[in-house]
């Protein structure tokens, strides 16, 4: 896995995109701060499996930019209408509803709508698609006429549902509806900060922004497969170190280390001994930046200092990436793969599941991934 900057996605494409959308000509670096804060909020963790190109950042940033805002959109149109004014005998809603989501209900409580002509409307969308534009809403709906459309133009929102992103120019105009480009993307900031997309909220990274479709492994005939539930992981663990002769590479994301009773001290005893029979030890943890949330860097610094002092060879995976594994391959022949980090919580608590598999083929393609890693 890769790390990335929410500023990676806001590219000079995109930039320009909304500017014409918006007939604004608010700076780069005005907008950029507030653009990558919409990001956090709705992008989820800041991680990729593979290298972006700058036109999949741009596509991932109208993507990120599209949801959000059709977030927005959703979120602000109520039956109620709260926050409407009365201006000139008109009502103008400062929160609007979706003409092309919004229930039968909240529709019937608009004014010129009523209950007969809502569930026309629903069944018309239903049958020719979203409805584009109050103009286009009278026309399809008998009932609403030129005077009636220009009475729902403040109250309806009009973004198609499913809009993809490149539909963002529409979402934009919409979303804005006459404001300046900076005081619209600052409420939409504000906006998913309160409503954040639930890969933000529970610290996810969201795959389906990558490039394409991820492809399967090749299959491989395999001997023994042990499922490894929960604190059963240990003691199996440090029989496979006991057992190894002739090379061990090791990706983890946590190593912890706290003195003689921690679980982690065996652990090392048993990488020394290995070590000392002349078998191959590599292990690799992950090393986050300071600003990052997962505190690999301390958690990992005491098993780092421990292990140095046997000699043992040990890095850190360059903070611009996230090293996220938890695998062990040992002598070219076994596989250990799963949840389990080397922690005690993962060792007693958690309820972490690894498997262990008997199977050259995917062993040697970790060794082989392995020296890829250790490289960088």
């Amino acid at each position: 896995m890769r790390r990335f900057d929410w500023s990676d996605l806001v590219t000079k494409e995109l930039l320009n995109e909304l500017r014409e959308a918006a007939g604004d000509k608010s700076t780069d670096a005005e907008l950029l701060p507030v653009i990558v804060a919409v990001f956090r909020n709705t992008g989820g963790l800041a991680i990729a499996e593979s290298e972006w190109s700058k036109a999949h950042c741009t596509s991932a940033g109208r993507r990120l930019l599209a949801e959000a805002i059709g977030a927005a959109l959703r979120e602000a149109g109520t039956p109620s209408l709260p926050g409407a004014d009365l201006q000139e005998e008109k009502i103008v809603a400062k929160s609007r509803l979706d003409a092309n989501s919004a229930s039968a209900q909240a529709l019937a409580d608009l004014p010129v709508i009523g209950p007969q002509l809502a569930e026309r409307m629903i069944v018309e969308r239903r049958r020719a698609g979203s409805f584009e534009n109050p103009a286009e809403l009278a026309a399809r709906i008998s009932g609403i006429g030129p005077a009636g459309a220009d009475r729902l133009a403040g109250l309806l929102s009009f973004h198609a549902v499913g809009d993809r992103p490149t539909d963002l120019a529409k979402l934009v105009f919409t979303y804005l509806h006459g404001d300046d480009l900076l005081v619209g993307l600052e409420r939409l900031a504000v906006s998913s900060a309160g409503n954040p997309h639930p890969a933000s909220r529970h610290g996810r990274s969201r795959p389906e922004l990558e490039p394409g479709e991820f492809p399967f492994p090749e299959t491989e005939k395999t001997g023994k497969i042990e499922l490894l539930e929960d604190e059963a992981y240990y003691p199996r663990l440090l029989a496979l170190l006991d057992g190894a002769k002739s090379r061990l590479d090791i990706a983890m994301f946590y190593m912890s280390f706290g003195g003689e009773d921690h679980p982690n001290t065996k652990v090392v005893k048993a990488l020394g001994a290995a070590m000392a029979r002349g078998v191959t030890i590599r292990v690799l943890l992950d090393q986050d930046q300071p600003d990052d949330p997962y505190g690999s860097a301390v958690i990992n610094s005491g098993a780092i200092k421990a292990l140095t002092d046997l000699d043992i060879e040990v890095r850190q995976d360059p903070t611009e990436n996230l090293l996220h594994s938890k695998c062990i391959a040992v002598d070219e022949t076994l596989l250990l793969i799963g949840s389990h980090n080397w922690t005690r919580a993962s060792f007693e608590t958690y309820h972490d599941v690894s498997v262990l598999i008997e199977a050259p083929g995917l062993a040697a393609a970790w060794h082989s991934r392995f020296d890829m890693l250790w490289s960088r």
